[in-house]
Order: C-alpha cells, then sequence, then structure tokens
C-alpha cells in the first residue's frame, strides 16, 4: 500500500530525521476504512439506514477544534486510514556546528555550500541581474504578487531622476503607465509593523516593475518601509549598486515572509479544513467525497505537523525566519482576514491582477491549461450526479458539507437551489489548492531558496547606520542569515524538494487506462476521470512544446509534476 522513502543522512542539519509515506496508487479510492460498494448522492442510495450510520460516525471522529485566536478551527486526532505520513523534523533545527561571524566574502559563502554538501544552484551566478530578479516575480515561487497598475501609488515616492535612463528610447512613465507596461508588488500593507524576533529589521516593500520592450520586466524602484522608524527608503538601479543589491535582498527576504506565513501556511491550513470537512460531513459513498479523497489525503496531519514543529515556541518559525513565531502568526492572521474564496480562484485572480497575457509570465498561461482541465473535470461529475434542481435540494450531505465550509470559511459561496455553479466553483478550488497552487508554491525550491542571498528567510539592515551612498559591500555581506542559519535555510530548501520529486503526481504515467487508479466506484464517473487524465496528457504535451521555446523551460505546472495531495 505504501512506499516509505527516508531522507536521513543529513546529521549537520542539527538533529533531523524525515521520513515521508507515499501512496503507490496516488490516491485511489482504497483510502477508505473499507471499500465503499458504489457512488451515489444520499437520496439515490438503496442502503440509507447504513450510510446515515456511517456519516454520523464520521462526525464523531472529525472534529474541528478552535486551537489559534481569530483563525479558523483545525482538526486533530486524525483516524489511521488518513495519516499519512508527513515529514518530522526534531529541534534544535539550526546547528551551532558552524563559527557564527559575518561572511568574509561570497568564495565564503561558497566553501561553506561545499563543507556541508550543499549543491550550490545555478542561480548562484545570476541572482543579482536585475532580468532575473524580474523572472522571479513571474515563474518563481511566488509569482501571485504582480499586478498592472494603472497609476503609481501616492505612497511611493519616486522621481523622475530615479528612473530617468531605465526606460526605452523616448518612453516617459506616463506613457508607459498608459500602455500597461507598469506593474508593482506591494507588500507595503501586508508586513507593516509585523513583529519581529528580537527585534531584527524586516522591510515591507514595494517594488516598481518596467516591462520593457524585449518582453523583460525589469525592476525600476524598490521603496523600503522601516517599521521601527516609520520612514520610507527608495532606491533604484541608478543608486549605488551595493545599496540596490542589498534592497532586492530585502524585497526577497519580505516576500519569503508573506510567501511562507500569508500564502503556504494558510493554503495547508485551508486544506485541512477541506478534508475535515468533507470525510466529516460526506459519506464514502458521495461522489465530491471520491473525487477529492486522492487529493485531501495526509492534508489533516501534514498542518498538525506545521502546528507542533512550526507554529510552537523556538520551533522553525523562530529559528529561521525574521518575523519569528508572533510575526508570523500576525501575518497568518492578516491572511486570513484578507482571503476572499471567489478572489483566489485561477481565473479571477489573473483577472484582478490585469496580468492576462503578460510576457513570460508562464504561471499564467500553463495554470490556464490546467485550471481549465480541472474545471471540466469537476463539472463533468457534478452535472452528471445532479442532473435535476431535486437533486441539490434533496442532498443533505451536500448542504451540511457546505455550511460546514462556510462556517470555517465565510467567504465561501453559499449553496444554491437551482444552480451548480456554486458546487463547482468550491470543488473546482480544493482540487486546484491541493494539486497545482502548493506545487507552484514549491516551485524550483533548491534553487531559489537554497541559494540563501537570492532569498534570504532573515537579514540585518545597514541602512539603520548609514546612508544609501555609503553602503558597501561589506554591509551585504554583512546582513546575510549567519552561517548557521545559511545552512539550515539550504538543507530545509534541499529537503522540501526531495520531499516533492518524492510525491505521486496528478498526472502518473499508465501503460494503458486499466491500469489508473479507480477515484470512483461508479464505472462512468471512473470514465469521467479517464478523460481528465487524457485532457491532462494533452496539457503536458502543450507544455512540454511551449518549453522548447521558452529560454528557461518552466516545469512548475507540468502534470507529471504537479503533486497529487498535500505534502509539505
Amino acid at each position: 500500500m505504501f512506499i516509505l522513502n527516508t531522507l536521513s543522512n543529513l546529521s549537520n542539519f542539527g538533529t533531523l530525521c524525515v521520513t515521508r509515506s507515499i501512496p503507490d496508487t496516488c490516491g485511489a479510492i482504497c483510502f477508505s476504512k473499507q471499500k465503499p460498494k458504489s457512488t451515489s448522492l444520499p437520496h439515490k442510495d438503496d442502503d440509507l439506514a447504513v450510510r446515515k450510520f456511517q456519516v454520523a460516525e464520521n462526525r464523531k471522529e472529525y472534529e474541528f477544534v478552535d486551537v489559534w485566536v481569530d483563525l479558523p478551527p483545525t482538526c486533530h486526532n486524525v483516524p489511521v486510514f488518513d495519516n499519512v505520513g508527513v515529514p518530522g523534523y526534531t529541534t534544535p533545527f539550526v546547528s551551532r556546528e558552524l563559527q557564527d561571524s559575518p561572511w568574509k566574502s561570497m568564495n565564503a559563502l561558497h566553501g561553506v555550500y561545499a563543507q556541508k554538501n550543499l549543491r550550490i544552484p545555478p542561480l548562484a551566478q545570476i541572482w543579482m541581474e536585475d532580468s532575473e530578479f524580474g523572472r522571479h516575480r513571474l515563474i518563481g515561487s511566488h509569482p501571485i504578487g504582480i499586478q498592472r497598475i494603472k497609476a503609481i501609488p501616492s505612497f511611493f515616492k519616486l522621481s523622475g531622476d530615479m528612473v530617468y535612463n531605465l526606460l526605452d528610447a523616448d518612453m516617459t512613465l506616463s506613457q508607459a503607465l498608459s500602455l500597461g507596461h507598469l506593474f508593482m508588488v506591494d507588500y507595503s500593507e501586508k508586513l507593516k509593523d509585523i513583529p519581529r524576533k528580537n527585534g531584527g529589521f524586516i522591510a515591507a516593500p514595494t517594488c516598481l516593475f518596467y516591462l520593457n520592450n524585449k518582453g523583460s520586466l525589469q525592476p525600476l524602484a524598490i521603496q523600503l518601509w522601516s517599521n521601527s522608524r516609520g520612514r520610507s527608503i527608495v532606491v533604484s538601479p541608478n543608486d549605488n549598486p551595493h545599496a540596490w543589491t542589498l534592497a532586492k535582498m530585502h524585497f526577497s527576504c519580505a516576500e519569503q515572509q508573506w510567501h511562507f506565513f500569508g500564502q503556504k501556511l494558510p493554503l495547508h491550513h485551508l486544506a485541512a479544513i477541506y478534508a475535515t470537512a468533507t470525510f466529516k460531513c460526506l459519506s464514502d459513498r458521495h461522489p465530491i467525497r471520491q473525487m477529492l479523497t486522492p487529493h485531501l489525503l495526509g492534508a489533516i496531519p501534514s498542518f498538525n505537523w506545521i502546528e507542533e514543529h512550526i507554529l510552537s515556541p523556538d520551533g522553525m518559525a523562530d529559528q529561521l525566519f525574521e518575523v519569528g513565531l508572533e510575526g508570523g502568526m500576525t501575518i497568518l492572521r492578516r491572511a486570513f482576514r484578507g482571503h476572499v474564496f471567489n478572489n483566489t480562484s485561477f481565473q479571477n485572480d489573473m483577472r484582478n491582477r490585469d496580468v492576462e497575457g503578460l510576457p513570460g509570465y508562464h504561471y499564467g498561461e500553463d495554470g490556464a491549461l490546467v485550471w481549465n482541465a480541472i474545471v471540466k473535470y469537476v463539472r463533468s461529475v457534478v452535472e452528471f450526479y445532479y442532473t435535476s434542481p431535486s437533486d441539490i435540494t434533496h442532498d443533505h450531505e451536500l448542504a451540511t458539507w457546505m455550511n460546514q465550509l462556510k462556517s470555517c470559511v465565510p467567504s465561501i459561496p453559499f449553496l444554491q437551489e437551482f444552480t451548480l455553479e456554486p458546487v463547482v466553483q468550491v470543488v473546482s478550488k480544493i482540487l486546484w489548492t491541493c494539486t497545482a497552487e502548493q506545487s507552484v508554491y514549491n516551485n524550483d525550491i533548491y534553487n531559489m531558496v537554497g541559494w540563501v542571498p537570492n532569498q534570504p528567510f532573515g537579514l540585518s539592515s545597514p541602512w539603520r547606520l548609514k546612508p544609501t551612498g555609503d553602503i558597501t559591500k561589506d554591509d551585504v555581506l554583512a546582513a546575510l542569515p549567519s552561517p548557521n542559519r545559511t545552512v539550515a535555510q539550504a538543507k530545509f530548501a534541499g529537503i522540501v524538494a526531495a520531499q516533492q520529486s518524492a510525491c505521486c503526481t496528478l498526472l502518473k504515467t499508465y501503460s494503458s487506462p486499466e491500469h489508473a487508479p479507480q477515484v470512483f466506484v461508479d464505472s462512468h464517473a471512473h470514465g469521467l476521470y479517464l478523460t481528465f487524465l487524457e485532457r491532462l496528457s494533452d496539457v503536458q504535451s502543450t507544455i512540454e512544446n511551449a518549453n522548447k521555446i521558452r529560454p528557461i523551460p518552466y516545469t512548475a505546472l507540468l502534470p507529471k509534476v504537479i503533486t497529487n495531495h498535500i505534502f509539505f
């Protein structure tokens, strides 16, 4: 049933043990206490009494618990059949084997990677290039921050002389705005006044980007907000080059705080909510439960592990991230306060940020293919089982499930009596969250995050001590995380990358359709699943062909790369 993969030769990482249990069936219906006898709606079930008893037992086993103030509930005491292995780390996470003195050179950084048997990512050669900095906002692990702007915000203190030579010939900022060539990534409110561990420095930055005539997204200026003093600092490529490098590092560091606590951890929390509500409210004979089970497996224990090892005193949040546990929890709460379910669907998110058709935005191009395949699959299954409005009205399990979800995530749409659209929306978003979205967040993680100067989890700031013009190369080195924290971050990125590569994927290679996992008991519904696999195969081919002519291939949304279910 399970293949056990163990990553254990990492003793330099402090005390560490990593295990992963992976379903060799990619999540077939065998992930239940016993195989369900049918696929049906409650009012069409010939054995309704047994079904009601089963659901009543489910409701006892899966209980929501309020653990955190101002956050949705979670589930503890996971039943054995859902307790898929998750990585296990034991503290201390950051070792003290290296002397924590400031870096003397980038060569010293390379030397520590070699000493600790850490592979130096290819990005180490080009991470300081502005074009690479822009590319990360399009196809990095956090490609959902970029948005087109129609006016430069009043809080962004930009003067024309800062960018006079950074636009194409004869192009002005006003013209760039009117042509739709200016973009922004803004963390000024998301990270404003976030607590920091030990009084460290975390910017609440905003970066302005320009799409030039060559189709390259270039940073024009970065505004850093110092939470402790409330003053702004704006740096551009026309400034001291060391100050500009450090400004990009501070932006990336701040982005990592939001990415981890404001995007990645909420995804795990939401997945645990979706799993708990599904296993609690729907019989294992329900088509929606059968459709979602392969992708929800492991979501609850994964988030329980996060609570125990990351969101705990002196856990990973405190040891690795500049904001620490208190700041991380503040970010997590802000993310949930601003969460609007419909806005987070792929299509609506792209439209709201006005980034459809953005050159080089392979996340948008490939994501549309995967999203459309998911929606078509979900719609085909839902429309097959709900053939009339009365089917919605009489499905008390569906109503209970939607109400349970809405009690935890208030922005989830209401179930409507005469339309299936809310059901299609919710199920499609859940499937996207547990597969494609998670894979995007972990995309190329060792290359991006494993080279610590590129996206550090923590930095200090010399701007408290000297003006921008006086920043030196030594200041850049002094701002980097200590050697022990650097090694810890690089190994953390390596572990997540290894976990992802070990997971079963959304489109596993099968010798024939007969060998595909049986998601549904019903043969017709199983045929709809096989059609979904065929669509994913077409998506795979389309993206592979596109990658042949892309300067740098984008693989995060290849169906053979997208993980089939939640993992950390």
